[in-house]
């Protein structure tokens, strides 16, 4: 049963029209003047009868006058679903009747709803289910005089096959329209394709629906965005690949073309994924991302990344949410611009808030400063950072490199609560330890072909020893071998070390050492003379580097925070 509740739906203006998406059940209105100290309270859109009202969503013109208002209802007399909408001419102090968009005779729900920046065009989609062929539907309504009228409504997907989950982007005039949404063309029911349809005159007409790029499936939760001009187009879909990822596709022709997929959300295995948001300024230049991300202990987290070259590259992501909170159900808005974005999220009872303001770099600068033989971690490490691991001592010398690599997701640890650093590393471990250094010193992401038959594409680490290859930074035991479950000697983690460096800074990292158990013909030796240098490590001793020991996972994350901290 749905309940009716008495909501408050929140209107932001920003330039152009905006569409948000309010919450279930009964449906309020609050509208906020630019001089009011409060909210006003909240009035009722849905009259109180034995109807019941959910899943409101709203938009709003660019000078916050014309706003409309669809949502689903149940008609208890006429036992369906539909779809209405009600609209404000003047700023939300009163609205029209409701106007029902949808077919009574089909149950329709999910609303979603796009307007032009002076408000004149309207689209509002919805799915319904289609009694005749025993199929949904996805169908639309246009609006050409601020929501005074509508079109009658037309399906948009085929009929003979289930569709979902549809949305909508639109230019600034009105005129570029473009809608998404996911089927099951391929008949499995857990496995959907994108499909795809475009209008270039306001509505008025649409085009055939299209998959997005043939041969990509199991995509689900499509959402859309574009520039005031409509010539620049983002989607965004889960797909799942083995795990949860998030598939970005770009459009620089008005929705024409397309790019093959980028994948922004697949770091670690046994990631699920999303919620997500996706806002696109009005040049389509600054694109950013928001998602909940799930990880293999079932914690929730906020992550955002962003584009500044409207979606051709994007940044690895950045985790807004503390590491320790559960952290579901973000939302974000931004300005016009794209230079301030606000998000907001779930955290227990409380409700979570951070803010992003472009601006310069605000890293360290200058050399990584050398304390006692090695390189200082306070410029890249936050000394307020801890961790969950009852098995990682405060007085251990690695406890800061552990917190360090928590914080920065280099690791998760071998549970929720251990991170077992007297446990030896394997060289599949150290492989993903690097991949992820790599990826948080450079901001790009990193994978790659192999050649090792001992690395499967079952295992977590397989695209880690792909970057690794692709880097020069392993050429494996072998032509065919990489030995993913041997143990890594001090030796080895060296060259390892020391090619991870040379590839994030580009340049060739060099030294001298005193170590008389490192052979000057050694493989290696090269490698300790970098490391010493770097001050990435100073031996066991003084006279001593000990190459043939095998390294725990404590020793590791020392390692890797000096790494990070003396390519930053």
């Amino acid at each position: 049963m749905r309940f009716r509740l008495l909501m408050s739906v929140v209107v932001v203006a920003l330039m152009g029209g905006v569409s948000g998406v309010g919450a279930q059940s009964g449906i309020g209105s609050s509208i906020k003047a630019p001089d009011a100290e409060n909210w006003t309270l909240p009035e009722s859109l849905t009259p109180l009868s034995a109807d019941e009202h959910w899943d409101p969503v709203i938009a709003v013109s660019g000078d916050g006058q014309i706003q409309t208002v669809a949502f689903a209802t149940y008609s208890e007399s006429q036992d369906s679903d539909f779809v209405e909408a009600r609209v404000s001419h003047d700023g939300g102090a009163s609205w029209s009747e409701p106007v029902v968009l949808s077919n009574v005779d089909n149950d329709a729900s999910d609303p979603a709803i796009a307007m032009s920046a002076d408000g004149q065009v309207q689209t509002v989609l919805w799915e319904s289910y289609d009694s005749m062929t025993g199929h949904d539907v996805v169908w639309v309504s246009t609006s050409a005089d601020a929501g005074v009228t509508w079109s009658e409504p037309e399906a948009l997907s085929n009929v003979a096959i289930d569709a979902y989950d549809p949305a909508i982007a639109m230019s600034a005039d009105g005129q570029m329209q473009t809608v998404v949404w996911e089927d099951d063309a391929d008949g499995a029911d857990w496995c959907e394709e994108l499909q795809m349809s475009t209008s270039t005159d306001a509505g008025v007409t649409w085009s055939e629906p299209v998959v997005l790029l043939e041969g990509f499936s199991c995509l689900n939760d499509p959402l859309v965005a574009m520039s005031a001009d409509g010539q620049i187009q983002t989607v965004i879909v889960e797909q799942y690949l083995n795990n949860d990822a998030l598939a970005v596709f770009r459009s620089a022709d008005g929705g024409v073309t397309w790019s093959e997929p980028q994948y922004v959300g697949r770091l670690f295995h046994d990631v699920e994924c999303c919620e997500t948001t996706l806002l696109v300024s009005d040049d389509g230049l600054t694109q950013f991302i928001v998602a909940e991300m799930e990880d293999e202990h079932s914690d929730e987290h906020v992550d955002v990344w962003h584009s500044t070259d409207g979606g051709v590259s994007w940044s690895m992501p950045e985790r807004v949410s503390y590491i320790h909170d559960d952290s579901p159900d973000p939302a974000m808005a931004m300005s016009a611009d794209g230079s301030e974005v606000a998000v907001v999220w779930d955290f227990s009872e409380y409700i979570r808030y951070s803010r992003y303001v472009e601006s310069g770099p605000t890293g360290p600068t200058g050399p990584p400063e050398i304390v006692d033989g090695v390189v200082s971690i306070d410029g890249v490490c936050d000394a307020a950072w801890w961790h969950l691991f009852t098995d990682v001592s405060d007085m251990a010398y690695y406890e800061a490199s552990v917190a360090c690599l928590y914080n920065l997701r280099i690791t998760t640890g071998t549970s929720g609560t251990t991170y077992s650093p007297n446990e030896l590393v394997t060289r599949g471990e150290i492989a993903a330890f690097l991949t992820r250094t790599y990826q948080t010193a450079t901001g790009m992401s990193c994978s790659g072909p192999h050649p090792f038959t001992d690395v499967t594409d079952d295992r977590y680490y397989y695209n880690d020893v792909g970057c690794l290859y692709s880097l020069g930074v392993t050429t494996g035991t072998g032509a065919s071998t990489y030995s993913p479950d041997e143990p890594v000697t001090r030796a080895q983690m060296a060259a390892l070390l020391a090619r991870m460096h040379d590839a994030i800074t580009g340049d060739t990292c060099s030294g001298a050492h005193s170590f008389t158990d490192v052979d000057a013909g050694a493989y290696y030796a090269d490698a300790v003379g970098c490391l010493v240098t770097a001050g990435i490590s100073k031996g066991t001793s003084s006279s001593t580097f000990s190459p043939d020991q095998i390294v725990p996972r404590g020793q590791a994350a020392a390692f890797l925070t000096r790494l990070y901290a003396s390519t930053s």
